[in-house]
């Protein structure tokens, strides 16, 4: 079942997030700010009560049309079955019945991240769209004390065309 992410769910997501290398664990108190504020953008994937996945994004503030996807993580014995995709579909979806229309969704990924890389480039070609990859971040930026990869940003821009529906309606993703 897919559900908004609340705040109570900070220390849950902490701990998947924690297990599903080599993304970057962030602290309890940021995931307790998704729940209370990007949980429109966001989105938890639960089974039998219990946190399998996640997806985390946010409407980027200077380009409201765009979904920046910053986390995505599935617990190692639930990959492979669509979950991360079906995530990022549910989030479009809710943020439709919001009334926005999002032009495109962009994440970042690092070299050592293939199954983030995958994921985006499966949807770019499931939503036959093209996608855009750039240098984004050098890993310098990113961490002082230790080395961090490089970050490399993905863009999938789409239209509603693309997306083969009418209007600004993504109900058939």
């Amino acid at each position: 079942m897919f559900r908004p992410p609340s705040i109570k769910d900070a220390k849950k997501i902490w701990e998947l997030i924690g297990r599903c290398k080599p993304l970057d664990i962030n602290s309890p108190y940021c995931y307790a700010l998704i729940g209370r504020d990007f949980f429109d953008s966001s989105i938890v994937y639960e089974e039998e009560g219990r946190i399998k996945g996640v997806a985390i994004g946010y409407l980027r503030p200077r380009a409201p049309e765009r979904l920046f996807v910053w986390q995505v993580a599935i617990e190692a014995k639930s990959r492979g079955k669509g979950i991360a995709k079906r995530a990022i579909e549910a989030i479009l979806k809710n943020l439709e019945r919001k009334g926005h229309c999002i032009q495109a969704i962009e994440a970042t990924y690092t070299p050592s991240n293939l199954a983030s890389k995958a994921l985006f480039h499966a949807l770019g070609r499931e939503w036959k769209v093209v996608w855009i990859e750039e240098n984004f971040l050098e890993g310098a930026l990113l961490s002082a004390q230790e080395a961090h990869e490089e970050e490399w940003l993905i863009t999938l821009p789409f239209s509603s065309e693309a997306l083969g529906v009418q209007g600004a309606n993504h109900a058939n993703l």
